[in-house]
């Protein structure tokens, strides 16, 4: 890597102006690294054909960028075959558990990224789903084959059995098994869905969006953000939030010596963490959309749900110094927002892939 400017290159879903790489772009500002004065990215990675993407990481690889950023299993896969000397940096599901690093503290190779342990709150947002709908009888969680393992599944299908609750599931494994799939459960008798995380659901959220908006099925996503753009409710950290953190392990590469920064662990959000690296960030939240379809709905933060435990409190005592029967509260939108906490993962001397939970 060169004194004067730096290049990066980037394999995303999205197009450069998303809010994600605005953020990106902002964190590499404030930190002294700005387009051209000291900073170059390739632009070519941005919104790129899928069908492409081993032909694009060979393109980029063999310009000799200094890093290179992306996300998901898939992706981190391809890219880390085909370099074992260029720095990776990756958002993902989990790095350790997806064979993309040894450990967190020693992660050996080189890639660096931050680990989104987003399915973990598969459950929770199952939880808040039953929370939402009293008497729901049957539910059903849309699936990516390529993310979820039959173990997670029966664990969510034990969670809902033990609150009375059927789970069903359906895959897709790709965009267009995603509407049939919609259309499956709807028919089949579910009443509400869990949209479990993944990469491919998050790109074609959207799709997800309005054919359930289509069924009138209440649906929880992955991403607040997909709350804003007209799903009902989601629990989970914010996307923006996320890249932040990626953008601040991108500075940590840039000022290591060479673009080698050693001993770095990989980053983690851990839920119920408050990151001292992300001061006020809150990115483990609940939001709600009351009124389907309205695009321009603002998320409801879980916080806003615990007013309802203090009321249920109030209740207890009151019925209580009444000489009534004990009652017991639900936990509906557990609040326990939390940021995510970084330990940086070192590029040292292997290949790298990019995170399986996001979606660049």
């Amino acid at each position: 890597m060169g004194a004067g400017t730096y290049r990066i290159a980037v394999l995303s879903n999205f197009t450069r102006e998303a809010p994600i790489w605005a953020a990106v772009f902002d964190e590499l500002g404030k930190a002294g690294f700005v387009e051209p004065k000291n900073l170059t990215v390739d632009p070519r990675g941005f919104e790129f054909p899928v069908d492409r993407a081993a032909e694009m990481v060979e393109q980029l690889v063999q310009s000799g960028v200094d890093i290179i950023l992306c996300a998901g299993k898939p992706m981190s896969t391809l890219v880390q075959a085909a370099t074992r000397t260029i720095p990776i940096l990756i958002t993902s599901d989990d790095v350790v558990g997806e064979g993309l690093a040894r450990s967190l503290a020693q992660p050996g190779g080189n890639l660096t990224g931050v680990s989104i342990l987003s399915s973990e709150l598969n459950g929770k947002r199952q939880e808040i789903l039953i929370d939402l709908l009293p008497g729901v009888l049957h539910i059903a969680a849309v699936v990516d084959p390529g993310t979820v393992v039959p173990l997670q599944l029966e664990t969510l299908r034990n969670a809902a059995a033990s609150r009375g609750v059927e789970l069903s599931t359906y895959a897709a494994a790709n965009p267009e098994e995603i509407a049939s799939a919609i259309d499956s459960l709807s028919a089949a008798g579910a009443t509400a869905q869990n949209v479990l995380a993944s990469p491919l659901l998050s790109r074609y959220r959207l799709v997800l969006i309005d054919r359930s908006a289509a069924r009138s099925l209440p649906t929880i996503y992955q991403w607040p953000d997909t709350a804003e753009e007209g799903g009902l409710i989601a629990y989970g950290p914010r996307f923006t939030q996320i890249y932040r953190q990626l953008a601040r392990q991108l500075v940590k590469l840039l000022r290591g010596k060479a673009g080698r920064p050693a001993g770095r662990a990989a980053d983690q959000v851990r839920t119920g963490d408050q990151s001292q690296h992300c001061e006020g960030a809150r990115p483990h939240r609940a939001a709600i959309r009351p009124r389907p379809r309205r695009r321009d709905d603002r998320l409801r933060d879980a916080s806003a749900l615990s007013s309802w435990k203090w009321l249920a409190a109030l209740l207890v005592v009151v019925l209580a110094l009444a000489g009534c029967a004990q009652v017991t509260t639900t936990r509906a939108g557990d609040p326990s927002p939390s940021a995510p906490d970084t330990r940086g993962l070192r590029p040292e001397h292997g290949g790298g892939n990019l995170p399986g939970g996001g979606d660049m």
